[in-house]
């Protein structure tokens, strides 16, 4: 079995357990986290701010449950930079499945580090992908394997990742990629090129959370905020 085989069982598997801990929030992107015995939606700040003053809606889930707003509280909150917000889910009886401390990874600087070898994954509901259906929106997720920008580097606070209008996907098809906007709020996730042997077993649990993404040029690339400063709002936001 050849490496793009290989890397595409990686993704397929990715997404299914991606999909179980992803919510669409307002026309944006959240992802359900747990810690320290808390349920959490995490998303950008722009995003949580829209929705707390505007929409003040439900937010629904992949299995067909829905959060009503009154069991959301809108508990920290970054600077508009940074643009990350949490937001606690107060039933947890309504949440099945989370991401928890050990599915993180904090890099120090991306600008420095060593990617070489790493599968990199952004996985949300982009605005252009939704459907109307009468008086509905049906929401499509989107997942996309993207590459360090070429065009703008990394540091410190933020990675950037190539986001071009035609890009090859991970089964090496050339695609045209939906506009950004809506995947405001998701998760980058990180994984080593997988060596394993055909028998052997790649489990997603595998791949790590490092960025959360906030912020598209609408031409080349997309900007994602280092998830250290996610930590340091749940570490801040205990006594609430």
């Amino acid at each position: 079995m050849n490496q793009k085989l290989l890397d595409n069982k990686v993704h397929q598997a990715l997404t299914a357990r991606v999909k179980a801990r992803i919510c669409e929030i307002g026309n944006s992107t959240g992802n359900i986290i747990k810690y320290e015995g808390k349920v959490y939606i995490v998303t950008c700040r722009h995003v949580a701010d829209y929705f707390f003053k505007y929409d003040k809606s439900y937010i629904p889930l992949k299995d067909g449950n829905r959060i009503p707003f009154n069991q959301l509280k809108y508990c920290a909150w970054t600077n508009l930079d940074l643009d990350i917000a949490l937001i606690e889910v107060l039933d947890k009886n309504l949440i099945h499945d989370y991401y928890e401390v050990q599915d993180f990874d904090i890099i120090d600087d991306f600008g420095r580090y060593n990617f070489s070898e790493i599968n990199l994954f952004i996985c949300g509901f982009p605005e252009q992908l939704s459907i109307k259906e009468g008086t509905t929106k049906k929401i499509i997720y989107f997942s996309y394997g993207a590459n360090i920008s070429n065009d703008k580097p990394s540091n410190v606070d933020y990675i950037y990742l190539n986001y071009l209008k035609e890009s090859v996907t991970t089964e090496g098809l050339l695609t045209k990629l939906p506009k950004a906007p809506g995947l405001s709020g998701s998760f980058i996730l990180k994984a080593e090129t997988f060596k394993g042997k055909q028998t052997d077993i790649w489990d997603p649990s595998f791949a790590k959370i490092i960025a959360i993404q906030i912020a598209w040029n609408e031409k080349n690339w997309l900007k994602a905020t280092n998830i250290k400063h996610l930590f340091e709002l749940l570490k801040n936001n205990k006594s609430t």
